[in-house]
């Protein structure tokens, strides 16, 4: 029996938590949060689910038991807290895999001190950014993979730029194989917005990011009250459009259309898959953590650059989630 860890048993983490008790897998699944209410709500929430594997146990704790060595830990936190819970979980446990959660910290030096921290202890990490491992994305790669230029933008409305920026960052790093990426925010609208999760901020505009003359991207969030997420990609033999929310997805060949339904994959169906592999594989399809970890620290400094100028006042971390 595996023993599997999930600190935050929040909407995410709840999420999480319904994806593990459908491996085949037979799980000893921990759940750690220091608020009973969230455990509760964790609870009922895998109540809906049943159980694949009758062998797997769930167990709910407000602290982290250091007598379990763990197998696969998802620390699915916010990001203020998560490398507090991260020393505090190496620092009590044995762990042999971690999936982090997105956007993995707010302090750039944050990330070097996890970097050794996963080498010196031989740790295995991940980071949850899914639509590399969507069908359609999969599809998509396989079909541009030889292409000598890649653009790709992103537009809508009240997607969360801030937030979920992030993954369509590593959507363009999973298509482009690029990670040294040069971020713009000058063409972010001036002034911030309180997300719905205190002390965190989002913003609007324009983002724009760029290798060199042959691959880049733009992400636009405006602040319209109806939400919307279009992606774009362009190469030289194709160009695809993806509606993410009225789930269309059109492929141009060389003029030649085609277009079929887009299906996202929730985060209930995705957690046994990737227990699984990381199990049966020691490998994750999900993005390294060394990967991440180059595309999230210039994300962070230029949000936190745009917060600082509009709000007038320098920040010791960027206070996004």
């Amino acid at each position: 029996m595996k023993n599997i860890m999930i600190i935050g048993a929040g909407q995410l983490g709840s999420r999480h938590l319904q994806g593990a008790i459908q491996s085949q897998l037979a799980l000893n699944i921990i759940v750690v949060d220091p608020y009973q209410g969230s455990l509760d709500v964790a609870q009922q929430r895998a109540n809906d689910i049943q159980l694949t594997n009758s062998d797997t146990q769930i167990n709910y704790t407000t602290k982290i038991d250091s007598d379990v060595p763990i197998d696969i830990c998802i620390i699915a936190t916010t990001a203020n807290i998560r490398f507090g819970v991260f020393r505090d979980l190496v620092d009590k446990c044995t762990v042999k895999n971690i999936i982090f959660e997105k956007v993995l910290f707010q302090k750039e030096s944050e990330y070097s001190q996890v970097d050794e921290i996963l080498k010196n202890n031989g740790i295995n990490a991940w980071v949850n950014c899914p639509r590399r491992i969507y069908p359609a994305y999969q599809k998509i790669k396989s079909l541009i993979d030889e292409e000598s230029s890649l653009k790709l933008t992103v537009q809508g409305s009240n997607w969360g730029l801030a937030c979920n920026g992030i993954h369509f960052i590593d959507l363009f790093s999973f298509l482009s194989y690029k990670t040294d990426i040069n971020l713009d925010d000058t063409m972010l609208i001036k002034g911030v917005v309180e997300s719905k999760r205190g002390g965190f901020y989002e913003v609007f505009g324009t983002l724009i990011g760029k290798v060199d003359n042959d691959y880049g991207f733009e992400l636009s969030c405006s602040d319209d009250i109806a939400m919307s997420l279009e992606v774009k990609i362009v190469t030289p033999n194709f160009e695809v459009n993806i509606d993410e929310l009225q789930n269309k997805l059109s492929i141009s060949q060389n003029g030649e259309q085609s277009d079929e339904a887009y299906y996202p994959l929730y985060q209930s169906q995705l957690t046994h898959l990737n227990i699984e592999e990381i199990v049966k594989m020691n490998f994750s399809s999900l993005t390294p953590f060394s990967e991440s970890e180059k595309i999230h620290i210039p994300f962070i400094k230029a949000i936190k650059h745009h917060v600082e100028s509009s709000l007038g006042k320098e920040l010791d971390a960027c206070p996004i989630t």
